[in-house]
């Protein structure tokens, strides 16, 4: 499996809806402090059903899942 760098993201984040899914609660309070810093509205989900059911609910702008590495 090959993942492509993104480009560097120009421009005003502050109005994202980003959501973050991951099941380590350490990661997702620190991601989500991270983008509060920006201004950005994060949400979080600890699992991937819960993830699926918040991206329903919220239409997030980009969805940040657990990388598995």
């Amino acid at each position: 499996m090959s993942f492509r760098t993104p480009e560097p993201i120009r421009g005003d984040i502050r109005n994202w809806t980003i959501l973050v899914v991951d099941d380590t609660p350490d990661n997702l309070m620190v991601a989500r402090a991270a983008l509060n810093h920006f201004g950005v509205k994060a949400y979080i989900a600890n699992s991937g059903e819960e993830g699926l059911h918040l991206a329903r609910q919220i239409k997030p702008t980009v969805i940040l899942p657990k990388c598995l590495a």
